[in-house]
């Protein structure tokens, strides 16, 4: 439903651009790398497939939600995680995947929006999923607002994850410049205190305190 999915989409399109503003693209968004909380969405793995490039191999591709130009092997940038963002709120809005005949998606976000809706949401997700990136959004919040005007979506009853958080992004739960962008804490999590390891004692040479030896055992052999 539109409150249902509405809220999420925001606090995506937050997360995604507060990542992009760090030089961190995505490349591979997918659901599977969204969290939800009741009150918060989240993503994983920004920086993944650009790191995995660098090394010369080619990052995941995974359809319906990859761009064109990631399907062609083609130069990608932001505009391509934008592209995703969309892929991924078609899906919890109208429960399929994009990528489907013009008649089905009409049909689709007729049920969503109604039909006096309709028109506006195919405008919406047309430009976001454009095959030339050029002609996608400037940004994931941009998306995310034209979404939410096209279906009449305040942000009203739907808790602490509304528009009004729109600048909340989802990362951590905290606002970008809160975050540590530092490689260790974006491979594995927060930072943690290491406990320095306990000093090296060797080993006594015979037996430990308090054996009893048995008759007749060589304790040379210990």
């Amino acid at each position: 439903s539109i409150a249902t999915a509405l809220p999420m989409v925001v606090q995506l399109a937050s997360a995604v651009d507060a990542a992009h503003a760090k030089g961190l693209p995505h490349g591979a968004l997918h659901l599977r790398d969204v969290f939800v909380t009741p009150d918060l969405a989240q993503i994983c793995g920004f920086g993944i497939v650009p790191a995995i490039e660098r090394v010369g191999r080619r990052g995941e591709i995974r359809p319906p939600y990859a761009a064109p130009e990631r399907l062609a092997g083609d130069p990608w940038g932001a505009a391509a995680d934008r592209y995703s963002l969309a892929a991924i709120a078609f899906e919890l809005l109208t429960g399929a995947r994009a990528g489907g005949e013009e008649r089905d998606t009409r049909e689709q976000l007729t049920r969503v929006g109604g039909g006096r809706r309709a028109d506006g949401l195919m405008r919406v997700f047309a430009t976001a999923m454009a095959q030339d990136p050029d002609e996608r959004p400037s940004s994931a919040v941009a998306f995310a607002e034209a979404l939410a005007d096209a279906v009449g979506w305040s942000g009203s009853g739907t808790g602490d994850m509304t528009k009004r958080n729109i600048d909340q992004p989802a990362v951590s739960g905290k606002k970008a410049d809160e975050l540590d962008w530092s490689e260790r804490a974006l491979d594995r999590g927060e930072p943690q205190e290491l406990r320095p390891p306990d000093p090296y004692e060797p080993r006594p040479v015979g037996a430990p305190p308090g054996f009893v030896r048995p008759d007749g055992l060589d304790l040379s052999l210990i």
